[in-house]
């Protein structure tokens, strides 16, 4: 005799939640279908910086379903925190996009959090660190640190700059206060946390997931060789018209004057 069939969060919720935003939910659809066509596309390269931007790009089509599913269960508010990391995700791409010398800083700094996860299950579980592997992470630590080191403090990103800096830098400093602003008083709950967390904020995650997902997107192209004529370009163009369409119409509705 089979047990009873598990529901995870509200499907009574999904009809309504998708035919409110229907053509939200099907223009991410076809992003993230090109998404996959191009990371599928390019998982041959041997460019680093592609090979780079495809991880990215993966992060932000796997984050999106994330929040899809959160803002179709009516959770809005959880969804906005993982858009969150889906713009910086996209700063940090376009950024590099524009710097790709500053690629290998991204990279390097594995080593530096690697050490210092080591010193801390060193620290907190004695014995778990066998010597061979604390000999290589020290010794990949003390090639790259120099790079990141300053007046002998090893920082604790991998830039110089703030997510804030490199969105001034790139032209994508509109969303930050409202992503960043607002993100942070939902995740630490202070009281403007505790009041936005009885808001809907369903169209402000899609909106955000959905223009970091596209330029993540963008950004991995960009750095392909194009001069072989992949299709991806012109498939792009038509994702960015449709999605400036669809929240266009978005907002219209939204602002419509209401009948009283």
């Amino acid at each position: 005799m089979s047990g009873p069939t598990a529901v995870f969060a509200f499907p009574d919720l999904w009809d309504a939640a998708y035919k409110k935003h229907a053509d939200i939910y099907q223009a991410i659809d076809k992003v993230q279908l090109v998404a996959h066509d191009l990371i599928t596309a390019t998982k041959d390269s041997t460019v680093e910086l592609v090979q780079l931007m495809r991880a990215l790009t993966s992060i932000n089509v796997n984050s999106m379903s994330d929040v899809v599913i959160l803002v179709g269960n009516g959770r809005g508010a959880g969804a906005i925190k993982v858009a969150r990391s889906m713009y910086e995700v996209s700063v940090t791409a376009e950024y590099l996009e524009n710097n790709p010398n500053e690629a290998d800083l991204f990279l390097d700094f594995a080593h530096v959090i690697g050490w210092r996860q080591l010193l801390l299950v060193e620290k907190t579980s004695l014995g778990k660190v066998t010597p061979e592997v604390k000999r290589e992470g020290e010794a990949q630590y003390n090639r790259v640190k120099g790079k990141f080191e300053k007046n002998g403090h090893v920082r604790y990103s991998w830039s110089e700059k703030s997510v804030k800096k490199m969105a001034d830098e790139i032209g994508r400093s509109d969303l930050y206060e409202l992503v960043y602003g607002l993100s942070s008083m939902l995740h630490h709950v202070n009281i403007g946390g505790l009041i936005g967390h009885e808001m809907n904020w369903d169209a402000e995650a899609l909106r955000i997931g959905h223009e970091a997902l596209l330029q993540t997107v963008a950004t991995l192209y960009n750095v392909l060789d194009t001069a072989t004529d992949t299709g991806f370009g012109g498939k792009i163009n038509d994702l960015i018209k449709e999605s400036e369409q669809v929240w266009q119409a978005h907002v219209a509705e939204r602002d419509k004057p209401k009948q009283p």
